[in-house]
């Protein structure tokens, strides 16, 4: 696994991760991530509590094993510390991921049950799930960035010009404190006409969101491309925009409407294999 060390490295600078080498001994990362934490109670409906907080995870390349210090806020004043350590890492059957696990652990005194994890060491992408007590799930993942899509376009205008994008890489980021989603959208192609343009890239803020059973819904009637952060496309309006994050948070779906031209997305946090 050592070979991909350099990769990962090129993933945690894509998604916002902090490394810290150890300097004698390369085949090891320490890095920490921005999680995003929903916690599911037993009986709440379709409905999700959202906090962020730091993870710390420490790869071991040689002995195939993972370390994590994982910091938690299941509600309002309750937060979980506990650390699980050597956990060790297995190859997904179906994405280009390793698995790791732990059946039990404790944190102040409260039973964390059914840990399981995926990560992607090449780009740097992170998903658990636990058990904490008897009546509480969480769902996590490093922030919600979607790398492997599918955008499709029909242009009414275009006798129904139809085109597939297989480019476009989609981050949305959440602020809980006005309840509003920004999406950044990489290597943004409007349409078929700049299909071979893949450096743009298009910011949208100020979307709508819902946290849910199953992941988040973001919507917004209309809203304008801005030049904020890395953004260099100024003049980009979506409509009738829905996205619906699904799966905890690892798949999505979504829609929305460019001037004459209807797009779809599909796509997923980790890479299927083939």
């Amino acid at each position: 696994m050592k070979k991909i060390f350099s990769l990962l490295l090129m993933g945690m600078m894509l998604m916002g991760m902090t490394s810290c080498l150890n300097e004698e001994a390369t085949n090891e990362a320490t890095f920490t991530v921005s999680m995003y934490n929903r916690t599911i109670n037993a009986g709440a409906g379709d409905e999700s509590e959202f906090f962020i907080n730091n993870s710390v995870y420490h790869v071991n390349y040689d002995k195939g094993v993972i370390s994590v210090n994982a910091t938690v806020t299941l509600a309002e004043n309750n937060n979980i510390q506990f650390t699980l350590e050597d956990l060790k890492l297995t190859s997904d059957a179906d994405r280009e991921a390793y698995r790791f696990s732990c059946p039990s652990a404790t944190a102040q005194g409260l039973n964390i049950t059914n840990f399981n994890g995926l990560i992607d060491l090449k780009n740097g992408l992170v998903y658990v799930t636990f058990n904490a007590g008897s009546d509480k799930t969480v769902h996590a993942t490093g922030a919600l960035p979607f790398l492997f899509n599918t955008t499709s376009y029909k242009d009414d205008e275009k006798e129904g010009l139809e085109y597939d994008n297989y480019y476009s890489q989609y981050d949305f980021r959440i602020n809980k404190s006005n309840m509003k989603a920004t999406l950044v959208i990489f290597r943004y192609i409007s349409g078929y006409e700049d299909r071979d343009n893949l450096n743009r890239i298009a910011v949208f803020e100020g979307l709508d969101v819902k946290f849910t059973r199953e992941g988040y819904k973001i919507t917004a009637p209309s809203v304008k491309s801005s030049m904020s952060g890395q953004a260099n496309v100024s003049d980009a309006t979506l409509t009738n925009v829905e996205f619906n994050i699904v799966n905890q948070g690892t798949h999505f779906y979504g829609k929305y409407d460019n001037g004459s031209k209807h797009v779809s997305i599909t796509g997923d946090m980790f890479e299927k294999k083939n």
